[in-house]
């Protein structure tokens, strides 16, 4: 062994790493911890690791020797070969990254891959937000969300095999790997594999010019995506009349909340309206009862429109706040929380909803406001 040190981590792979451990650490705490209105901030933390991950494709092909896919990339053989080294005692030694840890590489950037392209679509129909919202169902967000979540838990199980396996050969070769991925120094050794096959000459000014015009291009078009209507909310606009008329008592509640048979209910019930008499002349009550069912049944697609009419209780078919999704998405928010003054109650979702009268109940659009103390 030689008291020799090359530089093997140039210091732009060294700041993707580090960049991209913070980004999905954050994105990831943001939506385990944080409260709804953080979504935008795992937003933005997964859009950086899509702009990594566009660089990191780049400077595997154009980039520094041992940073290319062609470099580190190995067969199946040399991972088991690889892999019966270290239990022998006497592991093999690589300039880069070794056969094992080359795969490892390789499968986290695919499934982060995969969690951005999923985080996007549930976006686009979950959410009905992002570029892929005009083109995407609820129902295929929905099932993207279900992806996005078995990724993001993959992910977690990757990188606590790959933290392992860092701290394994830090122990069998003696050399401090995660010190070198911050420093970009190792020790040299006469007896260490370089590349699977040789590289060509590294063009980092070009795999990073490259990065930046297709970030900069799906970015220009993600944004002109973004502002198209989304899938499944028609063009509509509120009565007047119904705003008036419940708005006086509470949230005039958008149409898709209900299925057209429970609307027919609530009007046809208004003398005993949930305890209340909300009894209106005959033409106008006739007039609001038509104008619900024609909206209801312009198709909603939204998160709200789907789930809420879909898990309403059978005893209770015209309350909304008793419906299974509406009450597992408040369950966390305390009693005392809908009897303040700022909030007045379950019905008023206008308190907490800023887009509450287009139907859209996006986590965006969440913000429970404080009790004024007097």
């Amino acid at each position: 062994m030689s008291n020799e040190r090359i530089k093997v981590w140039d210091i732009e792979i060294r700041i993707f790493h580090w960049l991209l451990l913070a980004s999905v650490a954050g994105a990831w705490l943001t939506m385990q911890f944080g409260p709804p209105s953080l979504l935008a901030a795992h937003e933005i933390l997964g859009f950086t690791v899509a702009v990594l991950l566009v660089f990191r494709l780049f400077w595997g092909l154009l980039g520094t020797e041992h940073m290319r896919f062609a470099g580190f990339v190995r067969g199946p053989k040399a991972i088991i070969n690889h892999l019966k080294s270290l239990t022998s005692g006497n592991p093999l030694r690589f300039i880069g990254h070794n056969p094992a840890g080359g795969a490892m590489i390789a499968v986290l950037l695919l499934v982060l891959l995969g969690i951005v392209v999923t985080g996007v679509a549930a976006m686009g129909g979950f959410d009905k937000s992002g570029p892929l919202a005009p083109f995407l169902t609820f129902a295929q967000g929905r099932a993207a969300r279900e992806i996005h979540g078995f990724l993001t838990n993959l992910l977690l199980v990757l990188v606590g095999v790959h933290v392992a396996g860092v701290l394994l050969e830090t122990v069998l070769l003696k050399e401090n790997l995660i010190g070198s991925m911050w420093h970009g120094m190792k020790p040299s050794h006469e007896d260490a594999q370089g590349s699977a096959v040789p590289q060509p000459v590294a063009r980092p000014a070009t795999a990073t010019l490259l990065a930046v015009l297709l970030t900069a291009a799906a970015g220009g078009a993600g944004v002109w995506l973004s502002l198209l209507p989304p899938l499944g909310i028609p063009q509509w606009s509120m009565n007047p009349n119904y705003a008036k008329e419940c708005g006086a008592c509470h949230t005039p509640h958008h149409p898709s909340l209900l299925p057209s048979a429970s609307w027919q209910k609530v009007m046809a019930g208004l003398d005993d309206h949930f305890g209340d008499d909300a009894t209106l002349p005959e033409a106008r009550r006739q007039e609001l009862e038509d104008w619900l069912i024609r909206s209801t049944e312009l198709g909603w697609d939204t998160k709200a429109g789907q789930r809420i009419p879909a898990t309403l209780k059978p005893e209770a078919p015209m309350r909304i706040t008793q419906a299974t999704f509406w009450e597992r998405r408040h369950r966390r928010i305390p009693e005392a929380t809908f009897k303040t003054k700022n909030v007045g109650g379950k019905a008023n979702c206008k308190a907490c909803h800023v887009d509450a009268a287009q139907g859209r109940f996006s986590k965006l659009g969440i913000a429970i406001p404080e009790e004024i103390k007097p």
